[in-house]
């Protein structure tokens, strides 16, 4: 029989190499030693000062109200579930180099302040970090080259301000998230001479300017991302990046519901640039309970309306819900109506006549538009548009009215 001794088997056993410490906010201690869990720090800046390369920092459980500075190199944070940072500034400044962070953490910085600023040395790694502001600047603000970000999220950015701004080379984020509310911006790099990042299954939706923007930086690769819901138009200002697989809504969505007597015009979708129409149709959501006259889709300038279909294609007169209207013709033909009052079959119509491009003015907002006569007081119904569109410039764009 063979046996193992104590020294051959511990020799298979993986070890830290490095000290570790522990950081409690319920049970904890800055006059404690904060090497066992039981004789932990109160605060993350305690065990900052008390470490050195090559340790490892436990943080537990507990919401910790301070301004974290990291500005030791070789140091490890590892985040148990359900801890909270949560600052009146700064939340966690990153300046050692070489650091990792591994979450989940939950950082909740202030109005007009940054959940994260990576700033002065290289190589950081963060996993799983959530920023979840409340109208704050930016979320990930990154100044250093190098750094790898791995399933972070950010919410809550205030207008203008980032979730993510990268201004160094180098830096490589996977498979991170950012939902955003008002006009500010999702994945954001600027920086003259900023080369080679890259950001990979990426996803953006919410940034009302843009989702992803980058500006003087060259040879990054955006591989396998969105951008998503509510975001506006994706830039590459010197167009000189790789976009691959980058994936956008290439269909949007506008509901109008019918509330005025006499003739009206209702705004569908606005158009940046010069974009290709491939289709635009719509269905009954609410049925239409009136005659509503000469409709017709058209562009609209605010000075001068452009006939995209003419007014000849009938009254859209009693339609009930999911009555399907679409244009499957030549420009300034007219709209074809499918009612839902009784089954119908229609001719499969060319993709190619039904298509139709839009050049917005410059420096004007252009509208697609619907307009009609309502003979009725008061007019009921409501009809759900669908625009399938694809960019044939730069700023080629559509988004809902």
């Amino acid at each position: 029989m063979a046996y193992i001794t104590s020294d051959s088997a511990s020799r298979h056993i993986p070890k830290f190499g490095g000290e570790l410490w522990f950081v409690s906010k319920g049970s904890g201690a800055d006059t404690n030693d904060g090497k066992v869990p039981d004789r932990a720090f109160e605060t993350i800046g305690a065990a900052i000062t008390a470490c050195a390369a090559g340790d490892a920092i436990t943080i537990m459980a507990g919401t910790y109200t301070e301004d974290v500075v990291l500005n030791k190199a070789s140091v490890e944070l590892w985040c148990e579930i359900g801890a909270i940072l949560d600052s009146a500034g700064t939340c966690l400044t990153v300046s050692g180099g070489y650091n990792k962070i591994l979450g989940e953490l939950l950082i909740t910085p202030a109005a007009n302040q940054i959940g994260v600023s990576i700033i002065t040395n290289t190589s950081n790694i963060f996993e799983d970090i959530i920023v979840m502001g409340a109208a704050s600047t930016c979320g990930f603000d990154i100044d250093t080259a190098l750094n790898s970000l791995i399933r972070c999220r950010v919410t809550g950015i205030k207008a203008t301000g980032k979730a993510y701004d990268i201004g160094a080379s180098g830096n490589v984020l996977f498979d991170c998230s950012t939902a955003g509310t008002t006009t500010s911006y999702g994945f954001y790099a600027n920086g003259t001479a900023l080369t080679k990042g890259k950001l990979v299954n990426c996803t953006s939706v919410g940034h009302q300017t843009s989702g992803y923007y980058l500006d003087e930086i060259s040879q990054f690769t955006i591989l396998n991302c969105s951008s998503g819901a509510g975001d506006g138009k994706w830039r590459d200002v010197d167009s000189v990046n790789v976009w691959s697989n980058f994936v956008y809504p290439e269909t949007k969505r506008k509901e109008i519901t019918f509330t005025t007597t006499g003739a009206q015009t209702y705004n569908l979708f606005r158009v940046y640039g010069t974009v290709l129409i491939n289709a635009i149709s719509a269905h009954v959501t609410t049925t239409i309970c009136d005659n509503l006259t000469l409709p017709k889709l058209e562009t609209w300038d605010g000075t001068a309306a452009i006939e995209i279909t003419d007014d000849d294609g009938g009254a859209l007169t009693d339609l009930p819900v999911d009555s399907y209207i679409v244009k499957d013709r030549k420009v300034a033909e007219g709209l074809e109506v499918f009612d839902a009052s009784a089954a119908s079959v229609g001719d499969k119509w060319d993709a190619k006549e039904a298509a139709f491009s839009v050049t917005a003015k410059a420096g004007v907002a252009t509208y697609i538009r619907f307009s009609c006569t309502s003979t009725t007081t008061p007019p009921t119904g409501a009809l759900h548009w669908h625009v399938e569109w694809e960019p044939k410039t730069d700023n080629g764009f559509v988004e809902e009215a």
